[in-house]
């Protein structure tokens, strides 16, 4: 009878543990509620997007979630919210909406105004989350400076095209652009940034053609005209000319002398190859 006791109390003890572990981060799970809160605490809102059949969530659930540094830095820093985004509530779909939510996971950190203040899609390690909260804090900051005043900015450019606002990145970069406030040399990396944004927004023919402007007029770019020449050859493919796609990135793809980048052209000449 002793030691029936001693394994039932052993595993009480344990799955005691186990519930205190699933709590180590305050998560709401009500956007209202951490919006209040986060007003009162004076915090930015983390909210992480989920479905039940993500594997790669519940893999960020148990090796970074789980880990007390990160849980500790979440809760002093944000208000969590955590979301599946399947949920058939109004509110869920508003939110799944409104900050372009179609792959999970996807972590959005946002002001109490519901400005994005960074977009995190897929999994993350550890030591890259923490390093992510240091920088949304000192972003968040400059959001605040820059956003005090309606005067356009190269900043202002800046944040919009990090936070994938891409409506206001295009037409912030119009009005800099007619000012004269966009150095020549910046003007193809502020192009292809924002037809970066463009795509992952799936809207390919608008970000075709701030590529197209770059491949025209801003040649002697290397760096920013091999990124514009890849995002061409993946507009060919899914436009349906997928061969020419294909071969339009296999004749560049030697040329290249940044490895990530060209790394980045084989992957997609394989994997479209494939297909």
């Amino acid at each position: 009878m002793k030691n029936i006791f001693i394994i039932v109390f052993s595993i009480l003890v344990l799955l005691s543990c186990n519930n205190n572990n699933a709590q180590l981060i305050n998560w709401e799970t009500n956007y209202n509620t951490a919006l209040e809160k986060a007003v009162k605490e004076n915090k930015a809102i983390m909210i992480d997007f989920y479905t039940d059949w993500c594997t790669i969530c519940k893999i960020m659930e148990t090796n970074v979630y789980l880990d007390k540094e990160i849980a500790s830095n979440i809760n002093y820093n944000f208000v969590p919210l955590k979301i599946n985004a399947e949920d058939n509530d109004e509110n869920v779909k508003l939110l799944t909406n409104k900050y372009n939510i179609s792959a999970f996971p996807s972590a959005v950190f946002i002001n109490t105004n519901g400005f994005i203040i960074k977009k995190i899609l897929g999994y993350i390690d550890t030591n890259d989350l923490l390093e992510e909260i240091k920088n949304i804090e000192k972003k968040s900051e400059n959001i605040n400076i820059e956003f005090a005043n309606n005067n356009p900015t190269a900043e202002k450019l800046k944040i919009y095209i990090d936070s994938e606002y891409y409506k206001e990145a295009m037409e912030m970069y119009d009005i800099l652009i007619k000012e004269n406030k966009i150095e020549k040399e910046d003007i193809p990396t502020y192009l292809v940034d924002i037809g970066t944004v463009l795509f992952y927004n799936e809207q390919f023919d608008e970000g075709i053609k701030y590529f197209n402007e770059v491949l025209n007029n801003y040649s002697n770019n290397s760096q920013k005209l091999y990124e514009a020449i890849y995002f061409k050859g993946i507009y060919k493919i899914i436009s349906g000319d997928k061969e020419e796609g294909i071969n339009y990135l296999k004749s560049f793809t030697d040329s290249i002398t940044n490895d990530e980048l060209k790394n980045q052209y084989i992957e997609a000449i394989e994997y479209y190859g494939e297909e």
